[in-house]
């Protein structure tokens, strides 16, 4: 049986309700008062110090672990310079902690607290601008508050390229490369490194129409990672630094081909696997298959097309695809899927088989190939011509595989913001070479 409040006892819950609203409201209202006061109290006491606070008040973090609120603020001195203060919250005042040295800065650009280092304490990252007659450098800091005190553990400078450079810089870039930093966990540890760019990696190729494109591929970056066992408790130091590459391979779900021409006992040991495939099926009694009278011509042994098509993108030049039809492969294709929609930039297809010289000479050359990206989107590759014909192509390079001097790759780099579910490359127009008349793709890559 469901039992009810009883009448009582729902008079008495209705009676309290509008008490409990009441006192919520007066605890938000009592705390935004010690804030305004505890904010009011920063500024006076800043001001009494000479420092006029600029930028935002950052309050509510407890930076040295002791359970109370910390305020953070940045600040200029009389001299104009940008420095930082710490003020601890009681209450309904602040008791002033510690100002860092003059930071060099004249700009403040932003200021926020940020785990660095994998403990549950924040630090203090400050970005700022310091204007000269020669240059403009934006300079980056990082404060800590431990067992050390409050102190600097991460100082970096680096030249801001101004609008007329940006403007004159007539590229295409597929990534952030002007100067500036980044943080991220490179090593997985909860530890942030700091990334300075440095130096972007440049193509200067021939585009549409005859024009020289500056394509940015890539930018060098100087890092800094966290040394918990440096002096005074830990800092950043320098660390190797690393080339950050904007055109990372997308990784497929799924490899297949139209056909795929095997060894003779790999063939064999396919036919076999799908012989037995088609025994266990045909003995199993909920899925029986019905074969009919004995006269009839028996059900054909179903052999996938293409079982090693990953050859095509296993990044091991020693194998590769090989379509398996008569002539010359025209209107064959390997194709890649990615599950969902995804940005794509550039396609790398090595045309033949490069396991070694003799490879490629006893395999055809593919001269022109279609990209057939999701949504019936076609771009057409032709290596013989002298700049691309597609709107959707920046660029076409084509150089020799790095390892392996002899053997040719493509590199068919699109336009930025293009997407695609899947990637499949048709065989269009082939050279023949050698006595097999195969054609091979030897790697097929999505970036």
């Amino acid at each position: 049986m469901r039992r009810f409040p009883s009448r009582g006892l729902l008079w008495c819950v209705l009676a309290l309700w509008p008490v409990a609203t009441w006192a919520a409201s007066q605890q938000q209202d009592q705390a935004a008062q010690n804030a305004a006061a505890v904010a009011k109290a920063v500024k006076d006491d800043a001001g009494k110090r000479g420092i006029t606070l600029v930028g935002p008040m950052l309050t509510d973090q407890d930076l040295d672990g002791d359970a109370k609120p910390d305020v953070v603020s940045a600040g200029k001195n009389p001299e104009g310079e940008i420095v930082l203060s710490v003020w601890k919250a009681q209450q309904n005042r602040a008791v002033h902690l510690w100002t860092s040295p003059p930071t060099g800065g004249d700009e403040l650009r932003s200021l926020e607290l940020r785990n660095m280092v994998g403990d549950k304490r924040a630090e203090m990252v400050l970005e700022l601008i310091e204007h000269s007659p020669d240059e403009t450098r934006r300079k980056l800091h990082v404060f800590r508050s431990d067992e050390a005190g409050l102190r600097e553990v991460l100082r970096l400078g680096y030249p801001e390229a101004t609008p007329d450079e940006i403007k004159s810089l007539e590229r295409v870039s597929y990534g952030e490369d002007k100067p500036g930093y980044r943080i991220s966990d490179l090593e997985g540890d909860g530890n942030q490194e700091v990334m300075i760019r440095r130096e972007p990696k440049l193509l200067r190729v021939k585009g549409r129409q005859g024009n020289m494109v500056t394509l940015v591929v890539g930018v060098r970056e100087s890092v800094y990672a966290w040394d918990a066992r440096a002096e005074k408790g830990g800092k950043y130091v320098e660390a190797k630094d690393r080339f950050h590459n904007f055109l990372p391979g997308r990784k497929p779900t799924r490899i297949s081909a139209s056909s795929q021409k095997l060894p003779p006992d790999l063939a064999k040991q396919e036919q076999d696997r799908a012989l037995e495939a088609s025994f266990n099926q045909a003995f199993d009694s909920e899925n029986a298959i019905d074969a009919g009278p004995l006269n009839d011509d028996p059900t054909p042994v179903e052999v996938n097309p293409a079982p090693r098509a990953f050859w095509a993108a296993d990044n091991n030049l020693d194998t590769a695809w090989v379509e398996n039809t008569k002539g010359a492969g025209e209107g064959e294709w390997v194709g890649l899927d990615f599950g969902d929609r995804q940005e794509i930039n550039m396609v790398r297809v090595v045309p033949t088989c490069v396991e070694n010289e003799a490879a490629v000479k006893n395999t055809n050359d593919l001269t022109g190939f279609s990209l057939m990206l999701s949504g019936a989107q076609r771009i057409a590759v032709d290596r013989s011509e002298k700049e691309p014909s597609d709107s959707s192509v920046l660029a076409v390079v084509e150089m020799p595989v790095p390892e392996r001097k002899f053997a040719p790759q493509v590199l068919v780099f699109l336009q930025p913001g293009t997407k695609t579910s899947s990637l499949k490359l048709v065989v269009d127009k082939v050279k023949r070479r050698g006595k097999t008349n195969d054609t091979c793709v030897a790697e097929l890559s999505v970036h």
